[in-house]
Formats: structure tokens, C-alpha cells, sequence
């Protein structure tokens, strides 16, 4: 044998270099070659399996397959892409497409070639595109979701090999409603005890997690505690029978809402799921989702359609359907009914402007391309027309109210219309009659809003009589009269048409009217022998009614309403006149109320304002008496004190005993008296001088007026407390810190001597302003005596106990009233206090 072509070289490289397996064997099935693609397709080296029979690569069950390919090969034919089953090396098996060709010299066939590539994968997803096809088809097949999802568990299960399982939610559980295995047996097996799996929604992991979460579980090796961390230790006697290896759980959602799951359980030692099975397993949750809701929506929608229908028949309208024809498509019983039709049945198909539409109210014909009806349809714009008429069965026509909708389909073009009519005739009638009572109500307002306008009892009447002669027709006089003193004199006269009107006499009321009941006088009024009636005869008038205005048991004066007709007025005049008299009542007793109020207010100002300057004088003359006195009263004490000192000092040695504790107590009471001055000077500067607000830190204020008081503080080992920020208010600084300084110094004061004074200060901010409390822990404060603290020189304790003149917190009302806020105090005995100021916070000066 000769060296190798360029040719057979060049053949030979691309043969080794193909990624399909590329095989040689004899007619007795040795092989011959052996290239690096059969290497990695079966695991073989070229070493390991040149010279042994082929068949060691064929299972069992192909072995009849390769007898059948090899007969045709030997007969010269080759066999193109046949799939098949082949074994590899480590005995796991692998779907191949084999391409086999005859090998041929001189005519004669020597051997076999074949060509083998793994379409595992290429098999794979046909399965997996099978499949999808096949449930998309039975899902589709039926709107009765739960008959066809049962199909469709069982092949799932079936491709899987094992457990395939579908858990609705409902409520807080997640039960099964299908489920399947490969091997029916096991499904039947475990029947009876499915309903011990049921899910719940709170569960940590598992089905109801994924249904609660959202979230797909994929556990390719489970352990004994992932299994019954997901199905609780309850079911684990099940969980052991169902022998489950492997799990996939993927939620059933539609948009954003998961109402159940798709399980994927396996109960043998498999392969572990590719990203493809997975997928497809997604895929078969959406397919599974489409139809739940699908056939949950078809349920709605029969529901939807027999509430429709049941609604149709349970309004007090008549509703048809038209098409683009104009025919009828369908009636409720309520418009055969309103029509003269014994049953719908009747005018289905038949074309309704012609049969109950023909003609207008005023009994012309009506042009079907004029009718609003059509007009839905044509224009795609709902009609509504209050009045018209429609025909009945037997040619009678009724009045009608109707409105015509267009109908649309999925494509948004036009397919009918709806129509709703009612029969308006009782409508009508109440219609009518309410217009009248409208109409007589809006004059009875504008009579009213005329006597309320009026300012005094002629006013009104004068309003009363020329508003009511022109509503009545049938009054040619009207007048109002008052009643004094049990006499009635007139008011106001209108007449119809103008012209003077009469002076009618003063008269006393005519018999009947103090009872409260009107009179109503026919012809012949002269022979009454009364001065109302002579005079409404003297003016032509021969009826006459007349009405009491009462309020109460008061009758504050007569409408009198006269026609020169006898028997004019009808009941809704009587009516009319009725109620006028009893606004005009109520006009005139308020007007006469409101006049003397008016009187008795105008003095009690002319009073009030007396009463505020001689007050105003003397509070002015008090206060500056107590400034002089104050002020003038300091020059003489500070001598006193200073030669009551001056004495002690140098004549000290030459007083006896009494005379140094005189002079002593001179001292002491000159500084008493000089203390009581200076406090009683700071209310009145308090009180007379001008402040001026403006936006204050209490922060600062605060910190200023413990500032002051570190001695005091100090000397007592007071702990002060303040829980910043306080906020900011609208108030004079200098004089908030004198109030602070004020209720501080108490605080610390007013503490028995074994106690450590501690004394803390809060704000919060209220729908009243902002609130600041000063607290203590001192000796506290009787209830009855927490609003006498706040007067000028008010003590509680004697000097020997506490020092102080009793102005302190007068001072601090003061600068609270005048800083527009407010100071109270809640204590009680030997618990302490609680001063709480309110003030104006600072964006109210906005």
C-alpha cells in the first residue's frame, strides 16, 4: 500500500475535525475508524474500540433497527438522518440522527460509513414544543378549566417522569385541585390521602410561600428536613410514601396577582432540570394561568350576562337592541309589555322605526333618517329625548322618554344600538302639577324676600300688597292693615291698575279673625253693616277675603284681598293668601322686635360707653396715684434707712439693748417697705408701659433668666431642667424673662429646706399657641387658692416662713395679658406645681 494522497490527507484532517462522530465498520460490523467526534460523542478511544463489534453502542431494543439499516446499505442504498438511540461508554444513552453510506469498490460493497450527531438537545425541544402545543390545545379546547387541566397534569407528569401537581389558592390555604403521576398506579395510590397536602399561605417555604411570595422554588436534590420544613412533620408519613427526590415550584400568576402553582415533584434519583425544562415548565404556568382565568372570566361573563338579563327584566324600562338594519335584536318582557306585545319573541327581527316609530307627537310621519334612534348608531353618540311619542301594538300612541346608545365591538366599529324608553304619561301629569306649584312658590319666595327686604311695618306692607296683586288675577284690591289696641288701621293699599289708593277707615277687626280663621265675604258687602266691609263695597269690590296675621296668640294685623268679582277666589288663592298672612306675621312681629332692640342696644352703648371712660378715668388716676405714691415714697424711706444705720453705727455703743433693737427694727422695716415699693414700681411699669413683640427665642429667654438667678440657684443647690427647644413666640423679651425669672424663684423658693429644689421646664405646641410649663417640686398649692396667688400683694405664708411682698406672680399675669397668652396653675398641697403659660406662637404675627 502505497503513501496517502494529498487528497486522502486532506479528507482524513477534515474527518477529525468534524464535531459529528464520523464512523467506518466492515460488513461483519468491526469497526474500522474512529474519529475524535465518535470519541467524545461515546466515550471510546480509537484504541479502545477499532476492531470490536458496533453493536456493543446499540441497546436491546435497536438491535432489529441496525439489522435494518445494514440490509439496506448492503444492498447499495444509503439511509439518511434516521433518529435513534445509542449507548455510551458509562451505559447512559443519547439521542442520534445517523446518516449511513455504503462503502463501494469496483462495484462492490466493502464496508459501512456512517455519520453520527447528537440531536439530544434538537430532541428535546421538539418534546418540550410538543408538548406545549399539545396543552396549549387541550386548555384551549374548553372553558371548564378544571376537565381539561386534568388532562393535561397527566401527560406533564408523564414528560417529567414523576409528580406534576396544580394548587389553587383559597383564602389562607392552597389545596390541590389536580394532580398526576407517570405511573397511574401511584396516582390511584395516592388519591384518598391528596387532600392531607394541602398548602397554607404563612408557610416558610414550599407551595404556600411560592403562592404567597410569588417566587418559584427549584430544589434539584432534596433532603429529609427540606422536605418537611416545606410540608410541616404532620405529613411526613405521606411525604415518605410519595418518596419525593426533587422539586420545582413555580407560581400561577396573571399581571401582578398569583392565585396558585404549578409543582414539578420528583420521586427518583433524575437528572438534574436544565434551564430549558425550566422554562418550559414557566411556560406551562402561563399556559395553566390563561386558562384558569380565561375560564374563571367566561364564568364571570354568563354570571354578568344572566344579572344582565335578570336586570333587564327587573327595571320599570322597556330596553331593545337594534342592529346597523335597524331590526330588533332583542326586548326585555317590561317593552313587550309597555308596547302591547304578548312577549318579546314577537318584534325580534322585525324593523322597530317602522313598527313603533312612524310618526311624531304632533301625528306627522317621521323620516327614519330623521329619527334619534338611528342617529346612535350612524354617529357613535348616545341620544337622549325627553319627549316624544312611541306606538303601541295596536296602533295607540303614549308619550315617551328615551335614550339611544351605540353598541361596539372588540374592533371598536359600530354594531347597533341599545334603546331604553318609559312611558311619561303619569310623569307628564305630575310634571305639570309641580310646575304650578313651583310657579306659586317662586312668587310666595319673592313676596317673602320683599317683606324680609323691608325695614319697617309699612314697608312691608306696601312689599305685601303690590307683590300680591300681581300674582292673583283675581284680586282688584289688596291692603294691609295693623292692629292696634284691638282696632285695625291701615298700613299699605294697592289697587289693580294703579291709581290712588283708598284711605280706609280705622275699624275694629272684623268677628271671626281672633279665632285664627279667615273670611271670606260674597256679594252684598254693605249689608255686613261693618266700616271694612261698607268700605270695600264703596270701592265696587263684592268679594273679599281676609286673613289674620297671627303669630301666636298675637295678631299683629289683616291682609285683605278683594275682588270686584263674586265667588273669584279658587282654593289655591285661599291657599296663597293663607300663607302670606303668616310671613307677614312673622315680617311684621320681627320688624317690631327688631325696632325696639335696636332701641334698647342704643342705649345700653350710650351706657356702656359712660360706664368705659369714668372707669378708664379712674383706673388712669389710681395708677398714676400709685406711681407718685410709690415714687415719691422712696426719698423719705432711704433716709429713714440711712439714719437708722448711721445710728446703729455711731451711736451703737451708747444705746442700751431696746434702743439698738429700735433702731434695728427701723432698718429692717424701711427695707421691707423699700422692697414693697420697687415690687409695686415693676407692676406699674408693667402695667403702663408700651412693649413692643416681636418673634422671641424662648431658649434665650430662659437662659437669660437663669443667668440671673445663678446665686439664688447656687445657694439652694437647685437643678434646673429644660427640654429644648421651648419654640419661638410672638412676645417682649425683657418682660417674658422677668416672667420666668419670677416663677424660677418661686420654684426654688417655695421648697421646704431639707429638699432639694428641682425645677424643670417643658414646651409643646397647641391648637391655643405654644404651652410652657414650669414645674417644681416645692410645697404646693391649695385648689382654692389658685387664683388668689395672681392678685397684687396676695400671700399664702408669713414672712418668718418665706420673704417676698406677694407681686411676683401678679407681675406675671400682667405680662401675659398684655403679651396676648395666658398663666395658670395646677397644684396640689405638698405635690408641687405646675405653672402652664400660653403664648402666641411667632408665625401668628404673619
Amino acid at each position: 500500500m502505497g503513501e496517502p494522497s494529498h487528497q486522502q490527507l486532506h479528507l482524513a484532517t477534515i474527518v477529525e475535525a468534524s464535531d459529528d462522530a464520523i464512523v467506518s465498520q466492515d460488513l461483519e460490523g468491526r469497526v474500522k475508524s474512529w474519529n475524535r467526534g465518535a470519541e467524545r460523542l461515546f466515550g471510546y478511544t480509537a484504541d479502545e474500540i477499532v476492531g470490536e463489534m458496533l453493536t456493543r453502542l446499540v441497546p436491546p431494543e435497536c438491535m432489529e433497527e441496525l439489522r435494518e439499516i445494514l440490509r439496506e446499505v448492503r444492498e447499495g442504498r444509503s439511509v439518511l438522518r434516521r433518529e435513534t438511540v445509542r449507548l455510551r461508554k458509562d451505559g447512559s444513552r443519547v439521542r442520534v440522527a445517523l446518516t449511513v453510506s455504503p462503502l463501494i469498490t469496483d462495484g462492490t460493497v466493502v464496508g459501512v460509513s456512517g455519520i453520527v450527531r447528537d440531536v439530544t438537545e434538537l430532541h428535546r425541544q421538539r418534546t418540550r414544543q410538543a408538548l406545549l402545543a399539545r396543552a396549549s390545545a387541550t386548555l384551549g379546547s374548553s372553558l371548564r378549566w378544571e376537565e381539561s387541566l386534568t388532562e393535561v397534569v397527566a401527560f406533564v407528569a408523564e414528560w417529567f417522569r414523576g409528580w406534576c401537581v396544580v394548587s389553587r389558592r383559597e383564602g389562607d390555604l392552597v389545596p390541590h385541585v389536580a394532580f398526576a403521576h407517570a405511573d397511574p398506579l401511584r396516582t390511584a395510590s395516592v388519591r384518598s390521602m391528596a387532600s392531607q397536602l394541602t398548602s397554607r399561605l404563612d408557610a416558610p417555604s414550599g407551595i404556600g410561600c411560592v403562592v404567597r411570595t410569588g417566587v418559584p422554588e427549584y430544589l434539584p436534590h432534596v433532603a429529609e428536613q427540606d422536605v418537611e420544613t416545606r410540608v410541616g412533620s404532620s405529613q411526613w408519613e405521606l411525604v415518605q410514601k410519595l418518596n419525593l427526590r426533587a422539586m420545582l415550584i413555580v407560581p400561577l400568576a396573571w399581571g401582578e396577582t398569583v392565585h396558585g402553582a404549578l409543582s414539578l415533584l420528583s420521586d427518583a434519583e433524575s437528572e438534574r432540570l436544565s434551564e430549558e425544562d425550566i422554562g418550559l415548565t414557566r411556560e406551562l404556568a402561563f399556559h395553566i394561568s390563561a386558562a384558569i382565568r380565561n375560564g374563571e372570566l367566561y364564568r364571570e361573563a354568563e354570571a354578568e350576562r344572566r344579572r344582565t338579563r335578570a336586570l333587564l327584566e327587573s327595571i320599570g324600562h322597556g330596553v331593545y337592541g337594534v342592529d346597523l338594519e335597524g331590526r330588533a335584536t332583542f326586548m326585555n318582557e317590561t317593552g313587550a309589555a309597555l308596547l302591547g306585545f304578548e312577549s318579546p319573541e314577537e318584534v325580534i327581527g322585525r324593523e322597530m322605526h317602522g313598527l313603533i316609530h312612524h310618526h311624531r307627537v304632533d301625528g306627522s310621519v317621521y323620516p327614519l333618517e330623521d329619527c334619534p334612534i338611528h342617529r346612535a348608531f350612524r354617529s357613535g353618540e348616545a341620544v337622549r329625548v325627553e319627549h316624544e311619542a312611541l306606538f303601541r301594538a295596536d296602533g295607540t300612541a303614549f308619550p315617551c322618554e328615551y335614550w339611544s346608545s351605540p353598541v361596539f365591538g372588540d374592533d371598536a366599529e359600530i354594531q347597533g344600538a341599545v334603546v331604553s324608553f318609559t312611558d311619561i304619561t303619569e310623569r307628564r301629569a305630575r310634571e305639570d302639577l309641580l310646575g304650578q306649584h313651583a310657579r306659586r312658590l317662586q312668587n310666595l319666595w319673592d313676596i317673602d324676600q320683599a317683606i324680609l327686604a323691608a325695614r319697617d311695618p309699612r314697608e312691608i306692607a306696601d312689599a305685601t300688597a303690590s307683590r300680591l296683586t300681581e300674582l292673583l288675577e283675581r284680586a282688584d284690591c289688596v291692603a294691609v292693615l295693623d292692629c292696634v289696641d284691638d282696632r285695625c288701621v291701615q298700613l299699605a293699599t294697592r289697587l289693580r291698575g294703579g291709581g290712588e289708593p283708598p284711605a280706609l277707615p280705622p275699624s275694629p277687626a272684623p268677628e271671626g279673625l281672633h279665632a285664627g280663621r279667615s273670611l271670606e265675604l260674597e256679594d252684598r258687602l254693605d249689608a255686613r253693616g261693618d266700616p271694612l266691609s261698607d268700605a270695600l263695597a264703596q270701592l265696587g269690590m263684592r268679594a273679599a277675603l281676609i286673613s289674620p296675621a297671627s303669630a301666636g296668640e298675637t295678631m299683629e294685623g289683616v291682609l285683605v284681598i278683594a275682588s270686584a268679582r263674586p265667588g273669584a277666589f279658587t282654593p289655591s288663592d285661599r291657599a296663597i293668601a293663607s300663607e302670606v298672612s303668616s310671613q307677614l306675621a312673622i315680617a311684621l312681629s320681627q320688624t317690631r322686635l327688631r325696632l325696639a332692640l335696636e332701641r334698647h342696644n342704643e342705649e345700653l352703648e350710650a351706657r356702656v360707653e359712660e360706664r368705659t371712660r369714668t372707669i378708664e378715668e379712674r383706673n388712669a388716676e389710681l395708677e398714676s396715684f400709685a406711681y407718685s405714691v410709690s415714687h415719691d415714697l422712696r426719698a423719705p424711706l432711704r433716709a429713714m434707712g440711712g439714719f437708722s444705720k448711721a445710728l446703729l453705727e455711731d451711736y451703737g455703743d451708747a444705746l442700751d439693748e431696746d434702743g439698738r433693737d429700735y433702731a434695728e427694727r427701723v432698718v429692717a422695716a424701711a427695707a421691707r417697705m423699700d422692697e414693697l415699693i420697687q415690687d409695686l414700681l415693676a407692676y406699674s411699669r408693667v402695667a403702663r408701659g408700651e412693649i413692643e413683640h416681636a418673634d422671641t427665642d424662648l431658649d434665650d429667654v430662659v437662659a437669660a433668666a437663669a443667668t440671673q438667678l445663678e446665686a439664688q440657684l447656687g445657694a439652694r443647690d437647685a437643678e434646673l431642667v429644660v427640654e429644648r427647644p421651648l419654640g419661638r413666640v410672638w412676645g417682649h423679651r425683657a418682660s417674658l424673662a422677668q416672667v420666668f425669672s419670677n416663677l424660677i424663684a418661686n420654684a426654688v423658693k417655695f421648697v421646704p429646706a431639707e429638699r432639694r429644689p428641682r425645677v424643670r421646664i417643658a414646651s409643646e405646641r397647641t391648637e391655643a399657641g405654644v404651652e410652657v410649663c414650669v414645674e417644681d417640686n416645692g410645697i404646693g398649692i391649695a385648689p382654692e387658692h389658685t387664683e388668689r396667688i395672681f392678685r397684687v400683694f396676695e400671700r399664702l405664708h408669713g414672712r418668718e416662713a418665706y420673704e417676698g411682698t406677694g407681686v411676683g406672680l401678679a407681675i406675671v399675669r400682667k405680662i401675659m395679658e398684655r403679651s396676648g397668652g395666658e398663666v395658670r396653675v395646677v397644684s396640689e398641697l405638698g405635690r408641687g406645681s405646675r405653672f402652664i403659660l400660653t403664648l402666641p406662637p411667632a408665625e401668628r404675627s404673619e
